[in-house]
Formats: C-alpha cells, structure tokens, sequence
C-alpha cells in the first residue's frame, strides 16, 4: 500500500512541473478587421461593426471609421452608412430586411484594403412560449416551465 501511495505522489508531483516556455510569435498578417454584424427579417436591426483585433483582452477594440461597407442583394447594393455617434457602426436604411435562403455579400473596403464575404439567411424554428405561474408552496414566487418541444432551438430565458 505505501508503495502505491508514493508512486502516485511521484506522478503527481512531475506533472506539476512547470517550465517556461517563450514563443517566437511572428508579425500578425496585416491587414486584420473584425466584422461584427447583423442581418434579420425585421426592419431597421441591421448593422456592421469594424474594428481592429486587440492582443489585450482588457482592452477595448478600437473602431475602423470611415470605410465603405455594402450588402449586396442580387443586383440590389445597400450602402452602410456609419453612426455619427459611434464611430466603426455602419448601419443599413431602415427598411432593408433579409429574406430566408437568400444569399447576401458583403464588401468592405478600408483605405486600399478590401474584404468581402458570402452567407444567406437559414430558417430557425419558432420559439415556444413559456408558461408562468405562481407557486401555491411559496406565495409571491413564480415558476417557469419552458414547454416541450422535439426542434432544438437556442433558447435563452432571462427572469427577473
């Protein structure tokens, strides 16, 4: 038995060394933009974030302002204009709206730098409403019961 035990303090206290270790991290390629945005069926939900990466976690992104930022529809071209405000928000005009299964490209162009990507919009499954009601042992307390349903959904409840 006291073998056993100091064979496995021996285990444990090798793998618990610990070593430094220094990388040689090359340069990032530049150019690098982080594109943050939304496109939904409702109207006026619409928008692209630009910003720079940041190596600090702490820190926040700073914006990209001033790029050319469109959604491009089949032969429509729906021009981002940025926030005054915030500056690197781009948002669309207010009526423009997504549609399930189409695909939308997006086109930005920093300085003499250009992006552009492909995506279309996928249908979700509705979500279940859930039922609320007042718990008989704890006057004033309420319960939450989601509901049973056989589509997955991502659905997240906040109470208060």
């Amino acid at each position: 038995m006291k073998k056993y035990i100091i064979a496995i303090l021996i285990i444990l206290f090798a793998e618990s060394c610990e070593k430094p270790v220094s990388w040689k991290l090359d340069d990032p390629i530049t150019p690098r933009l982080v594109v943050e945005g939304m496109l939904t069926n409702k109207p006026g939900l619409n928008y692209v974030r630009l910003s720079l990466p940041v190596r600090n976690p702490n820190r926040a992104p700073l914006p990209v302002s001033g790029a050319t930022v469109v959604i491009i529809d089949g032969d429509d071209h729906h021009f981002l204009t940025e926030d005054q405000n915030e500056p690197g928000l781009y948002l669309t005009e207010p009526s423009m709206q997504g549609v399930i299964n189409r695909i939308y490209w997006l086109y930005i162009a920093v300085g003499e730098y250009e992006f552009a990507a492909g995506a279309y919009m996928v249908p979700v499954s509705p979500l279940q409403e859930f039922i609320c009601y007042e718990d008989p042992a704890n006057p004033g307390y309420y319960r939450i019961y989601p509901g049973d349903s056989n589509t997955p959904s991502y659905t997240e409840y906040h109470v208060e």
